[in-house]
């Protein structure tokens, strides 16, 4: 994002004082949640805080900056491409997401919206889906190149679900199910031994 700005990337609270939107990008949600706080003090009063790493909804750091009503979050579901989902919470204020999306839009994003939640649009959907494939294999009902050549092949995807989860890796597969498990309590959405094992492994499916 931000070569597409022509933005720089800033790694001191101080450096945000005269910025209109900020984008915490952090490696895990404890560090986001230090950056945002430390955005939400130091950005100006009207500026945009826009989290991108929650593995849950995005209200708990919204309401833990203090300025709950300029958060909105954001996740990029391929980092190369095109898709930008933003989340509002029932906290964020009426122009912000507008604002998020409208810069982001100026970026050549295409923008889609969700109400806040884990998974925003696309995990929410992909994820149970690759769970269950994995499922199918812990099962022995299927090999890994027959679930992905029926799904290729019969579903027109262009790749299969078992190298869909190696390649987005099989940790945030783990981890994005026990976040829409604990706000669901969907017991479908529970991460199936296979990831559990080959996460603590560190080996892929294939």
């Amino acid at each position: 994002l931000c070569d597409r700005a022509g933005a720089a990337v800033r790694d001191s609270a101080a450096d945000l004082a005269g910025c209109d939107l900020v984008i915490e990008a952090a490696e895990d949600t404890e560090a986001a949640r230090a950056l945002l706080n430390a955005a939400a003090q130091a950005a100006k009063p009207d500026a945009v805080l826009v989290v991108t790493s929650v593995d849950g909804s995005v209200i708990e750091q919204a309401m833990a900056t203090g300025r709950p009503a300029d958060v909105v979050g954001l996740h990029l579901p391929d980092p190369a491409g095109t898709l930008a989902e933003i989340a509002a919470t029932v906290a964020t204020g009426p122009d912000v997401a507008d604002r998020a999306a409208d810069l982001l839009g100026r970026l050549g994003l295409t923008v889609v919206r969700c109400r806040d939640r884990a998974g925003f649009i696309v995990d929410a959907l992909r994820f149970p889906y690759l769970n269950d494939a994995a499922a199918m294999l812990g099962a022995g009902y299927a090999d890994a190149d027959s679930i992905d050549a029926a799904m290729m092949l019969g579903c027109g995807y262009p790749t299969g679900p078992i190298a869909d989860l190696d390649r987005l890796g099989i940790d945030r597969a783990v981890t994005v199910l026990r976040a829409l498990h604990a706000e669901t309590r969907e017991p479908a959405l529970s991460p199936v031994p296979l990831l559990i094992e080959h996460v603590t492994a560190g080996k892929p499916l294939r």
